[in-house]
């Protein structure tokens, strides 16, 4: 009588796309995970999730439902790639909630604990990129975080680590969400709509094409923290002792181009 969810699973260099939005009121998800542990969802392209009816929210993915030990790294998440509308948040713990009975345990007082985002471009949102609802002890390492609202951590059962990450928006605190972060190089929006200041593209070759080629190496190399859990860069290079701000380590190594944006010029 007991719900049996699927343990340790890898979802790998996949891409997920809708080519319009969905004219439904049910979840358009591309990765919904409920109740299971240490799944790892890494080096996959997940763009244009949309859903056209009912609260108009959707998610390149979560995992939740009491789960743990559940990994984001390496992706690319381009919330509005070749469509737009809609609410798109970028990845996230803990979702919308998610009801006892689907939950593991039927326990869902906490809907992740453990968790680990690392090394992910998340882009395009008209939301946050990061979503942490009653995501418990969550790593949050070297990522991007570009034409975003940034990170929430929300509701008291929500703690963070953040470091190391490129972040155009703000770390949110909501309804007692805790966190602590260092060496994040965060970079301010204003206006609504997605009329976000151009300091990117002050850092960066073309970020609006995911070309993060460095004009600007001061900022970026050599100005992370060391931390035991920052594994591969973006591209599946070695990080260094010190690492650099953001997915890319730049080194000898050239960097690796994740999706074609010219598809999306009129």
């Amino acid at each position: 009588g007991q719900r049996i969810f699927p343990d340790g699973a890898l979802i790998a260099d996949n891409t997920f796309y809708n080519t319009s939005i969905r004219n439904i009121a049910s979840p358009t998800v591309p990765l919904d995970i409920v109740g299971s542990d240490n799944w790892i969802v890494h080096g996959n392209i997940i763009a244009d999730f949309s859903k056209g009816r009912g609260d108009q929210i959707s998610y390149a993915g979560f995992i939740k439902g009491n789960s743990s030990h559940g990994v984001f790294e390496n992706n690319l998440v381009v919330c509005e790639y070749s469509h737009s509308g809609g609410t798109r948040v970028g990845l996230s713990f803990g979702g919308g909630g998610t009801s006892k009975s689907a939950s593991r345990s039927r326990d869902n007082s906490v809907e992740h604990t453990g968790g680990l985002v690392r090394n992910n471009v998340v882009m395009n949102c008209p939301d946050v990129g990061l979503y942490l609802n009653k995501a418990r002890e969550t790593t949050v390492l070297n990522n991007t975080f570009y034409r975003t609202m940034g990170v929430d951590v929300r509701y008291e059962e929500s703690t963070a680590e953040i470091r190391n990450n490129i972040i155009q928006g703000k770390i949110r605190s909501r309804d007692g969400g805790t966190f602590e972060e260092s060496h994040n190089l965060k970079l301010s929006q204003e206006g609504l709509k997605g009329l976000f200041k151009t300091e990117m593209q002050d850092i960066f070759a073309d970020p609006n094409r995911a070309d993060f080629i460095l004009l600007d190496r001061d900022l970026i190399v050599d100005q992370g923290i060391g931390h035991d859990r920052v594994g591969l860069d973006f591209c599946g290079n070695p990080r260094f002792q010190q690492p650099d701000i953001g997915p890319f380590e730049y080194g000898e190594h050239p960097l690796c181009k994740g999706l074609d944006f010219s598809v999306t010029e009129p």
